[in-house]
């Protein structure tokens, strides 16, 4: 048995040490991509926030648990930073998707656990809130079963489960509280989005197949259809209790 548990405890090692040279490996070839403005990859979208976010958040993540001392870090902050508008948004106003940008740059800047960024998240997270399609932005809850509690896009009122999880996993990061009502209604937009009888309380939703999949819901039509489990797996602990 103790030899048992040797072997064990050397394949793990083996294996984390592995994963680790990957991951360094990863890091590596992404600051290669760097340019100088500090976005990543040669594509016209490489400038929007929500692109540098993800990498920044895959720096940051990594097994070397890059920090602003890094320059490719730094840079990347920099741009981040440069880019975050009057009312609270983080995005390159030509390109637009400001809610995704937005949530994705927060969980960038989040992860790095820098108290300088306090009020640029707390300016971001006000904008986030008011992406949610609620009594306030003339959602209601019996009247649009399909939309309430989504995120929208921004200056385009349409939800979708892929944005709304980037909406809450950007609050969760910055401790939004569960008991609160913008998250309580974004739980529900997620039951109403799947098709699962168990769960889901809309009645139009009721009689399907109980496939699990969900339409992208919100005011101007589906966006085709998402996996909610996928979607929650990917996101993690934004997921709700089972």
């Amino acid at each position: 048995m103790l030899i048992l548990s040797v072997r064990l405890i050397a394949a793990d090692s083996a294996e984390l040490t592995a994963a680790t040279a990957g991951a360094n490996k990863g890091v590596e070839f992404l600051i290669a991509q760097q340019n100088d403005n500090g976005s990543f990859g040669k594509s016209a979208a490489a400038v929007q926030p929500g692109m540098v976010g993800l990498v920044v958040k895959a720096l940051a993540s990594s097994p070397a648990h890059l920090r602003e001392n890094n320059p490719a870090v730094a840079k990347a902050v920099k741009h981040i930073l440069s880019l975050q508008q009057p009312n609270g948004s983080i995005v390159d106003p030509k390109l637009g998707l400001e809610n995704y940008n937005t949530s994705i740059a927060v969980v960038a800047l989040a992860k790095l656990e820098n108290a300088e960024y306090k009020p640029v998240l707390e300016k971001a997270k006000k904008f986030i809130l008011t992406c949610q399609l609620d009594e306030e932005t003339g959602f209601k809850p019996d009247e649009h079963p399909r939309a309430f509690g989504g995120f929208s896009y921004g200056t385009v009122k349409r939800a979708d489960v892929s944005n709304s999880g980037f909406s809450m996993e950007a609050l969760n990061a910055l401790g939004l509280e569960k008991d609160s009502p913008a998250w309580k209604n974004a739980i529900k937009f997620l039951k109403r989005s799947q098709d699962n009888d168990e769960t889901n309380d809309a009645a139009e939703m009721k009689g399907g197949d109980n496939t699990g999949t969900a339409g992208g819901g919100g005011g101007g039509g589906g966006a085709g259809v998402i996996s909610v489990l996928g979607a929650l797996t990917a996101k993690g602990s934004v997921a709700p209790p089972p």
